[in-house]
C-alpha cells in the first residue's frame, strides 16, 4: 500500500476533489471536481487534503505524473498511478469536517488557521489557563503556558515561548521566543527573544528585544527598552530608558531618561557598560560605553558618565566628575538617596 488518504464526507463537497470507490468499497480514482462527472459530483466522499506516503514509491512515481491542460501536476494523480500498477490505495475516513478543511485561497486559509487557533485555545483553557477573550487572542501551538496563568484580551504568543504559572500577560502584549517566570506581570508590551524572572513587572509599553534577561522583582515600566543586557535582580527602570548592551547588577535604579550610549558612530562598534548592584542613575543620565559605574555610587541628573566610577561615590556635570563620596552624604543627610 504505497498511500493512505484522509477522507470525509461532506453535507455540502463543493470544491473538492472526489474520492471514487468500486462496489467492493475500495477506492479506484480520485477526481477533482473541474473533471468530474455529474454522477461522480454526486459522491459527498472529498480528500482531506493529506496523504501519508511510501518515500520510495513517491520518489519513483513523481516524474510519471501527466501534465494539466493548464500545466499544472495534480498531487492526487498519484491514487491513479497506484490503481494503475495494481496497488492498493488506502482512506483514514475522519468524522470531523474541519478535518478536512480545503486551503485554495486566502480566505480558506484564515478560516483553517481560525480552527488551529480555537483548538489550541481549548486545550489551554482545559489545562487550567484563563484566556479571557478567546477570539483577540492567539497562542502559537508550539507555546508553552502553564496552569494558573491569566491570558489578557489582544495577546499573541508566539514561537517558543514559555509562561510559568501565576503569571497574568497582556493586555495587548506580544511575547515572541521569550520566556517568563512565575508569578510575573506583562502587559502592553513587546517581548522578542527574552528571558523574564520570577515576579516582575514590564509594561505598560515596554519593549525587550533579543538578548535581554531580566531577574526576578525587577520593574520595567513606561516606555523602557532593553536589549542585549541582564538587569539584575530587585532593579527598577521606570519611565522613558534605554539600556542596551549592557550588566545591571540587583537593586539599580535607573532614573527616568537614562540612557546607555553603546553605539560609536565613528568606528561603527557596540560597547557594554557595566552597573555595580545598590548604584543609582538619576534622571536623564547617559554612561557612554564602554563604562563601569562601581557598586552603591550614584550620578545626578543630567551626568554624562564617560569615565570608570568607583565603587560607593557620587558623580554629576558635564561630563561627570566625582562630587563627593556616598557615605559622607549619607552622614551629612541621615540616609542615602
Amino acid at each position: 500500500m504505497p498511500l493512505v488518504l484522509l477522507t470525509a464526507r461532506l453535507a455540502d463537497p463543493t470544491g473538492y476533489g472526489r474520492v471514487i470507490r468500486g462496489a467492493d468499497g475500495s477506492i479506484n480514482a480520485m477526481v477533482e471536481e473541474v473533471d468530474a462527472t455529474r454522477e461522480q459530483r454526486a459522491t459527498r466522499e472529498v480528500w482531506g487534503g493529506s496523504m501519508l506516503l511510501w518515500t520510495p514509491w513517491l520518489w519513483e512515481n513523481l516524474s510519471r505524473l501527466p501534465l494539466r491542460p493548464k500545466g499544472e501536476y495534480y498531487l492526487t494523480d498519484l491514487v491513479n498511478l497506484a490503481r494503475q500498477q495494481g496497488l492498493h490505495v488506502g482512506a483514514q475516513l475522519t468524522q470531523d469536517e474541519e478535518e478536512a478543511h480545503g486551503v485554495n485561497d486566502r480566505l480558506q486559509l484564515a478560516e483553517a488557521e481560525a480552527v488551529l487557533r480555537r483548538r489550541t485555545l481549548e486545550n489551554l483553557m482545559r489545562s487550567g489557563v484563563s484566556v479571557i477573550d478567546p477570539a483577540t487572542t492567539y497562542v502559537d501551538p508550539e507555546v508553552q503556558i502553564e496552569p494558573d496563568v491569566t491570558i489578557m484580551p489582544g495577546c499573541h504568543l508566539r514561537g517558543t515561548t514559555r509562561v510559568a504559572r501565576e503569571c497574568e500577560i497582556g493586555p495587548n502584549t506580544y511575547l515572541i521566543d521569550t520566556q517568563v517566570g512565575a508569578g510575573s506581570r506583562v502587559w502592553y508590551s513587546v517581548l522578542e527573544n527574552a528571558v523574564v524572572g520570577e515576579r516582575a513587572s514590564i509594561g505598560p509599553f515596554s519593549h525587550l528585544r533579543p538578548g535581554a534577561v531580566i531577574g526576578d522583582a525587577v520593574e520595567l515600566g513606561n516606555f523602557a527598552e532593553v536589549k542585549a543586557s541582564h538587569i539584575g535582580d530587585g532593579s527598577k527602570m521606570h519611565h522613558f530608558s534605554y539600556v542596551g548592551d549592557a550588566e545591571l547588577g540587583e537593586r539599580v535604579n535607573v532614573g527616568a531618561g537614562s540612557i546607555t550610549v553603546n553605539y560609536n558612530s565613528e568606528t561603527g562598534r557596540k560597547s557594554r557598560t557595566i552597573v555595580g548592584d545598590d548604584a543609582s542613575l538619576g534622571s536623564d543620565t547617559l554612561l557612554v560605553a564602554p563604562v563601569e559605574v562601581g557598586e552603591g555610587s550614584v550620578t545626578a541628573a543630567g551626568a554624562v558618565v564617560t569615565h570608570d566610577i568607583p565603587p560607593g561615590e557620587v558623580w554629576l556635570g558635564v561630563p561627570a566628575r566625582m562630587h563627593r563620596r556616598r557615605d559622607r552624604m549619607r552622614s551629612e543627610h541621615g540616609s542615602g538617596p
